[in-house]
């Protein structure tokens, strides 16, 4: 058996980027009634410094309560303070380990609001420092206000391949940039757990950065691709937290 993952980066409370009562989430819920398709969402705990999680509980916990859903985390604000030089690579621009431990502590602290710990990790904009991959992976044991103790902890990162740049994760990691909309589907991660490897889908909830986001056309394209697939191989849908 082969697993086959879908994955969408930037998911956000905002308009056009929410799934929940959108157009994204008949398509989703289509993918998975028809074909038995399940998502990794991978979401910013502060998009663009315009929308905590803390202030959107209910959608947040509407998203989780799919069982076939499963949130991941995608940094806090997926911006950076130099668009010019850094894009949106927000992992990238701090170079240290005091800044990326107290930028994942904001992160943290927004999913605890929310009663939520994700597993899952992917690096806004692929690109990470050594010192930010170092904190990504390091454990949390944080104390909150209300007086809870708890451990925070990245259990898996997808990553880009062609943008990891060397760098070598302590943490169970997932290789893969095969988008929705390619007729070119390749076998990732061949490993021990996984000797026939897994086919690897990501791709944008929206943005104009790439044509690798849902809407209409790589919708109809994905469903074909998972159409031939299933007539080819021998396919499970998984998400990449059932796959760890």
């Amino acid at each position: 058996m082969i697993p086959l993952t879908i994955s969408i980066d930037d998911v956000n409370p905002s308009k056009g980027y929410r799934i929940l009562g959108e157009q994204t989430e008949k398509w989703l819920r289509s993918l998975h009634d028809d074909y038995g398709c399940k998502f990794s969402l991978f979401v910013p705990s502060c998009y663009h410094g315009k929308y905590p999680l803390s202030q959107h509980k209910e959608w947040v916990k509407e998203l989780a309560s799919i069982d076939w859903i499963s949130l991941a985390a995608h940094g806090h604000f997926h911006m950076t303070s130099d668009s010019k030089r850094f894009g949106e690579c927000e992992f990238y621009e701090i170079q240290t380990v005091e800044g990326s431990m107290k930028r994942m502590w904001e992160m943290w602290a927004e999913w605890h609001e929310c009663e939520i710990i994700p597993s899952g990790w992917r690096t806004p904009g692929w690109l990470c420092s050594k010192h930010s991959m170092d904190s990504i992976q390091h454990g949390y044991g944080l104390e909150f206000d209300d007086g809870k103790n708890i451990e925070f902890r990245i259990k898996y990162a997808a990553i880009h391949y062609d943008h990891n740049q060397g760098l070598k994760w302590n943490i169970p990691t997932f290789f893969g940039h095969d988008g929705i909309q390619q007729t070119n589907i390749g076998i990732h991660n061949v490993s021990e757990k996984h000797p026939n490897g897994m086919i690897m889908l990501t791709s944008h909830i929206a943005g104009n950065h790439n044509h690798n986001v849902w809407n209409e056309d790589n919708y109809n394209q994905l469903r074909g691709s998972i159409e031939f697939l299933l007539q080819n191989e021998q396919i499970t849908f998984n998400t990449l937290n059932e796959l760890v």
